[in-house]
């Protein structure tokens, strides 16, 4: 059950809440199964806080210090976590369906099972981020680093890869289309699903390079004489 208390700081605001949360530092969110809809958590610090079961829709929780919560079957419906700190955070099977996740950090968090129908994660950091079984089907993954991600049996169809690094991912029975993969950038340790093993010397084996800028057409200035 979560703590009424720390609920009624957290009405206050996020600027309250975390203000309240620097002078009681040994105390740990609790949130479980409590109804969020459309709270405003911007900034927050909810560090190792315990979201598990709670509605989360539409919230606003970009930039949060979300790192090691657990949101384990947390609904996350269209909720902004914009650059929010995820990092090692328990996620598996949440519903984060439209979520808007851009520029997140998601580095070894557990998002097995978990439901990202069209989520907006470009960008992201995702390094050994566990994703197996996880529904990823038209999710946007541009951009983003799956550094060493487990995305075993994931579901990828209509994902967007362009330029997600894929390099050390273990995509094993993932449900994934030729078309995407040779737009992502993989490595020798990347598993490929046995089907498209045979593409593997078509994909990229690292980000395309910048463009040079072009030389500058004003003249040099000739150096003043002494």
């Amino acid at each position: 059950m979560a703590d009424k208390k720390q609920l009624a700081v957290l009405d206050d605001g996020p600027t309250v809440w975390n203000r309240w949360r620097s002078r009681n530092r040994t105390v740990v969110p609790d949130f479980r199964e409590v109804a969020l809809r459309d709270y405003m958590l911007r900034g927050g610090n909810f560090a190792n806080g315990d979201f598990s079961g709670a509605d989360l829709r539409h919230a606003n929780a970009s930039g949060a210090n979300l790192r090691g919560a657990k949101l384990v079957e947390a609904t996350l419906h269209r909720a902004i976590l914009v650059a929010a700190n995820l990092t090692g955070a328990n996620l598996r099977e949440a519903s984060l369906q439209r979520a808007k996740m851009s520029g997140s950090n998601l580095t070894d968090a557990i998002l097995r099972e978990a439901n990202l129908l069209r989520a907006n994660l470009s960008g992201a950091r995702m390094l050994r981020a566990n994703l197996n079984q996880a529904n990823l089907l038209r999710v946007n993954l541009q951009g983003a680093n799956l550094r060493g991600a487990d995305l075993r049996n994931a579901y990828l169809h209509g994902a967007n890869l362009k330029g997600a690094v894929l390099a050390g991912a273990d995509l094993r029975g993932a449900q994934i289309e030729r078309r995407q993969l040779l737009t992502a950038i993989i490595n020798v340790r990347t598993q490929l699903p046995k089907e498209w093993e045979s593409i593997r010397p078509l994909i990229p084996r690292r980000a395309a390079p910048v463009a040079a800028r072009a030389p500058s057409t004003r003249p040099i200035a000739s150096p003043a004489v002494r």
